[in-house]
């Protein structure tokens, strides 16, 4: 008597078809997002961030499934909201160098990410301080 044995399936997982390059630049989007493990309160969707940026959200997806790669437009708009120059960004993406960020910048990057309320206290903080600034470096004329 022959029986037949019942095949298994195991599900996999679908491969990523993402490569090195994608997975750089995918992160770079998550992190513009704000997409992140331990916050995700200030998480935007997709389709605010490509709206942004001024690129389509079927842009984002495509890059996002490894459908295409990004066009040096692309690459300038993302790098224009990171606050890093074009270049380290490229070299990001194509060798994996991490861009790094003038303090300048990284405060900015800082900036453009704070909700109202913060932006304001960081508004009257520094107003003050330049009024201070000012008062030292140019003290009242006296008579």
């Amino acid at each position: 008597m022959i029986t037949k044995q019942k095949e298994t399936t195991q599900k996999t997982e679908k491969p990523n078809p993402r490569n090195e390059k994608q997975e750089r630049l995918y992160k770079i989007i998550l992190e513009c997002r704000g997409v992140t493990e331990i916050k995700p309160k200030g998480e935007r969707s997709e389709r605010a961030f490509a709206k942004m940026i001024g690129m389509s959200f079927q842009t984002i997806q495509n890059l996002r499934n490894g459908r295409c790669t990004p066009s040096d437009d692309f690459i300038a708009k993302v790098a224009r909201y990171k606050g890093i120059d074009f270049e380290s960004l490229r070299d990001y993406i194509e060798y994996g160098k991490e861009p790094t960020l003038d303090p300048v910048e990284e405060a900015l990057l800082v900036i453009r990410r704070m909700y109202t309320q913060d932006l304001i206290k960081v508004f009257d903080t520094a107003t003050m301080r330049l009024a201070d600034l000012e008062k030292r470096n140019h003290p009242p004329n006296r008579i």
